[in-house]
């Protein structure tokens, strides 16, 4: 396949963006970081002709949940920022971490049958969304309006009593 090596690059792009989320201390910089992760990967997916999951990455992941997290850590700048600084775990988790990625890629590879993925059309896939996975849509929808609504009473400032 002519266009693989630009798959790789991408690939390339996401997981030095993702190395660079574990060693960044900045949380607004890390997210900046996750935001190029989340539109390098909805790239590989237009790369593969998934186009329902690329414009999807793009929209809810890129353009409103990463956004609202990029404001919310403007607007708190700083506060609530315990935990951020090294910890001697730091290092441990993230080869914990990464075992645990490579034995799953290494299960994949052995166990799973590879070959031309097979590509739902979009139509399909959004008939089978409304129509037989309404609930399972609805509640995931429902999960995110509650987190939203956690994280907005979590960035509440108090008033400060004398």
């Amino acid at each position: 396949m002519n266009s693989e090596w630009v798959i790789w690059l991408f690939e390339g792009v996401v997981l030095g963006a993702a190395i660079s989320i574990l060693f960044n201390k900045s949380v607004f910089h890390a997210g900046v970081n996750l935001l190029v992760v989340v539109l390098t990967i909805g790239v590989i997916f237009g790369l593969y002709g998934s186009e329902f999951f690329f414009i999807s990455q793009i929209l809810i992941y890129g353009g409103g949940i990463l956004v609202l997290i990029l404001f919310a850590t403007m607007v708190t700048s700083g506060k609530g920022s315990a935990g951020t600084e090294n910890s001697k775990l730091t290092i441990p988790v993230i080869l914990f971490a990464a075992g645990i990625v490579v034995l799953i890629a290494v299960w994949v590879m052995a166990y799973q049958p590879m070959g031309v993925p097979y590509v739902i059309p979009t139509k399909t896939l959004g008939s089978k969304l409304l129509a037989d996975y309404s609930l399972p849509l609805e509640v995931s929808g429902v999960l995110l309006l509650v987190s939203l609504i956690g994280a907005a009473i979590t960035a509440i400032q108090k008033p400060v009593e004398p």
